[in-house]
């Protein structure tokens, strides 16, 4: 099934948030395929956080697990501005758990995508948030990344005193540098944003 993607969509700016560069890429090649002319990306939350703060975007597509900054802990920031709390996101993780897919609702996740997932769903979905977001593009506000801050931690706990659950999702640990780094991989169109 082809889906078009109506012509007012296609200069939308579309950031893909994924410390794996071959993963960046498939999800890059895909939009600009469907037609999207502007697919910009980062190679881990915290790098997403510096480019929301010298660009605006129109949606994040973001991975869950990633060094530095979770894909939730992005989503945390991102909820927490005035300027970006409209902002359509989109998680992408390999997990199909209730309570991951929970914390990122409470957090305000606009939809999420489950991995291995068919192109046809990662298009359905970008272009019904698109289509259904009047948010208008904005710069997200100067963030310091040095205080301790992680929204995997608090929405645990919360859950851990309401219903007492073993489970706990996985996090990544914010002191380890994503292995073997393509450089040619990196964010893209810094320049012309």
């Amino acid at each position: 099934m082809e889906v078009e993607v109506p012509a007012a969509l296609k200069g939308k700016r579309i950031l893909v948030v994924d410390d794996q560069g071959s993963i960046r890429a498939v999800f890059q090649a895909f939009l600009r395929d469907l037609g999207f002319r502007n697919v910009l990306s980062a190679i881990d939350g915290e790098d997403s956080v510096h480019f929301l703060e010298k660009h605006a975007v129109d949606l994040i597509i973001c991975d869950w697990a990633m060094p530095k900054l979770s894909g939730l802990e992005v989503l945390h920031i991102i909820r927490a501005h005035e300027q970006t709390k409209d902002l359509p996101f989109m998680m992408v993780t390999s997990s199909s758990e209730i309570a991951k897919v929970q914390q990122a609702v409470e957090l305000g996740v606009s939809d999420y995508l489950i991995k291995p997932f068919q192109p046809g769903q990662l298009c359905q979905k970008v272009i019904s948030l698109l289509q259904a977001s009047d948010y208008k593009a904005q710069k997200l506000p100067i963030q310091d990344l040095t205080a301790p801050r992680s929204a995997d931690e608090d929405l645990t706990q919360k859950q851990a005193t309401e219903a007492s659950a073993d489970e706990q999702p996985a996090e990544q640990s914010t002191n380890q540098e994503p292995a073997g780094q393509d450089p040619t991989t990196e964010k893209q169109d810094e320049a012309a944003g």
